[in-house]
């Protein structure tokens, strides 16, 4: 679970250091899905959905 966690948290950053590498050797580097901050956003989301998930299954556990 940690490699998981490890390869979601650095993914962003090699995307960002892939694209500005290609620019500064004079290439056109427009692969990649999202531009940043829409990863950022989605990785916001994800980690605040995990989050309350996580808040709301503890809270069952303790009503019952």
């Amino acid at each position: 679970m940690i490699i998981f966690i490890f390869l979601a948290a650095i993914n962003p950053l090699r995307v960002g250091y892939t694209k500005a590498r290609a620019e500064g050797l004079g290439v056109e580097c427009e692969a990649g899905l999202f531009a940043c901050p829409k990863r950022v956003v989605i990785l916001a989301i994800g980690l605040l959905s995990q989050l309350v998930s996580g808040l709301l299954l503890s809270w069952r556990s303790y009503r019952i």
